[in-house]
C-alpha cells in the first residue's frame, strides 16, 4: 500500500520507492512490476529511466484503504 500511496503523490522510479518504502531494489522493481501487472501502477520512460506512476485503480484501492484505516482508528 504504501508504494502505490507514494506513487499518487509522485511518479517515480524503483531507485526512489525503494529508498522512501526502506525495501531493498530488488523487492521493490518486483513489486512495481506485480502491481503493473494488476492494472494498479503504469511505467513509462522518461529520459531512459522508467517511471512509475499510480492508475485509477491503483488511486481507487489507495483511497478505500484511507477510508477503512480512518474507520479502525480508536
Amino acid at each position: 500500500m504504501e508504494i502505490l500511496a507514494e506513487l499518487r503523490e509522485r511518479p517515480s522510479g524503483p531507485t526512489r520507492i525503494s529508498r522512501v518504502t526502506n525495501l531493498s531494489y530488488d523487492t521493490c522493481a518486483e513489486m512495481l512490476r506485480e502491481l503493473e501487472g494488476k492494472g494498479l501502477t503504469v511505467r513509462t520512460v522518461q529520459e531512459g529511466h522508467d517511471v512509475y506512476s499510480t492508475t485509477p485503480d491503483g488511486y481507487r484501492i489507495v483511497d478505500d484503504w484511507n477510508r477503512l484505516w480512518e474507520r479502525l482508528k480508536p
